[in-house]
């Protein structure tokens, strides 16, 4: 459980506590008071906007974990959006940040557009493809000790029926009336047990995640 504020986030009894210094980073950690480490991510990623989530869980063997959400803005030729990913971070005392689970997490996109009165009959008015994924994380079962079973699950759909980011929708069919409705993808809406693998220090699913660049991708 956690208390938040504009400042930092805390555990109840505000023994970690964590903020983001400044709009990207770094993700600076305290102990009882005292700074106990930082977490930027990787020098590939720079530039995203750093926000924890108030889901700051201690564990029994008195370490904690905070999500991460880690946002990056796109731009298209008529169109943009906002991806995240989610980086869950194990916090110990006396040791750095270490990055133990990282999945996508939100999608809100618009891409394409229309450019003359042809195409904006020929899309029913519909001049934006649009793509939304949606990701959630829970406890699934506590642990003894170090961090428990998570289940994370993932839902996608896209606007309108029949377009996919892998063709281009002005060279589709007309659009129907029929066709303006989000369309649930199922390869891309699902869920997994995540189990904390001691061998490898990271989170692990059951199954393996699909590939949904369609919807998780910049690119």
């Amino acid at each position: 459980m956690t208390n938040s504020s504009d400042a930092a986030l805390c555990s109840r009894d505000h023994v970690w506590c964590v903020a983001v210094d400044g709009k990207n980073g770094p993700l600076i950690v305290t102990a009882n008071g005292k700074e106990g480490g930082r977490w930027m991510p990787d020098a590939a990623d720079d530039g995203l906007q750093l926000s924890p989530l108030p889901s700051l869980l201690r564990l029994a063997d008195g370490s904690a974990t905070v999500a991460v959400q880690a946002r990056e803005s796109v731009m298209y030729s008529g169109g943009g959006g906002e991806m995240t990913t989610l980086r869950l971070l194990h916090i110990r005392t006396g040791e750095a940040p270490r990055v133990v689970l990282s999945v996508p997490w939100k999608t809100d996109l618009m891409i394409r557009a229309c450019f003359s009165d042809k195409d904006t009959k020929a899309r029913a008015g519909a001049c934006h493809d649009q793509y939304e994924f949606d990701g959630q994380l829970a406890v699934a079962q506590p642990a003894k000790s170090g961090p428990p079973t998570l289940t994370y699950t993932a839902k996608a759909q896209s606007f309108p029926r029949g377009v996919s980011r892998n063709a281009d929708s002005l060279s589709l069919p007309p659009l129907k009336k029929s066709d303006l409705i989000w369309v649930s993808d199922r390869d891309c809406s699902y869920r997994r047990t995540l189990s904390f693998d001691p061998a490898s220090g990271a989170y692990k699913p059951d199954a393996p995640l699909p590939d949904c660049g369609q919807y998780t991708s910049s690119q």
